[in-house]
């Protein structure tokens, strides 16, 4: 299996509050690399519950805009965290 990678097109959608980061990800995960995820997730400084998956879009609902930078460096590790324990690494 293809590893899902390049977490791409960042943005804010500030409008929304609390505001939400949108990502792209290369191809829509399935459910058990979803669960996989968000039990990664859980030793992030996020709540698993703040990640929001719509086919291959995934929003992370952040406490202030000034944490894109650092969401975008925690979904990339539980990114491939995620490809490793579901056998797409």
């Amino acid at each position: 299996m293809k590893p899902i990678t390049g977490v791409a097109a960042s943005h804010i959608m500030q409008r929304r509050r609390p505001p939400v980061a949108g990502f792209q990800l290369s191809k829509t995960p399935d459910e058990r690399w979803i669960k996989k995820f968000r039990e990664r997730a859980i030793l992030s400084h996020f709540d698993p519950s703040n990640f929001n998956f719509s086919g291959d879009e995934l929003a992370v609902t952040l406490v202030t805009p000034a944490v894109l930078s650092d969401s975008k460096a925690t979904v990339d590790r539980i990114t491939t965290g995620a490809n490793i324990d579901t056998g797409r690494a």
